[in-house]
């Protein structure tokens, strides 16, 4: 995920369905520059299940 001169992404969401207007079930921070976020998603659209973590710098 990459940014612009003006904007910044801060958190990772997550929605359930094909909805593009879906609610968040879940949000992760975007972590530091140099870093990277390794999620895994399971469950049910009834009972999503989001798990993510923060990779070190390579």
């Amino acid at each position: 995920m990459h940014g612009t001169d003006s904007w910044k992404p801060t958190v990772v969401k997550f929605s359930v369905g094909e909805d593009p207007e879906a609610p968040t079930v879940f949000s992760y921070p975007v972590p530091e520059p140099g870093k990277g976020i390794d999620c895994v998603a399971s469950g049910t659209e009834a009972d999503p299940q989001v798990r993510c973590e923060t990779t070190p710098a390579r």
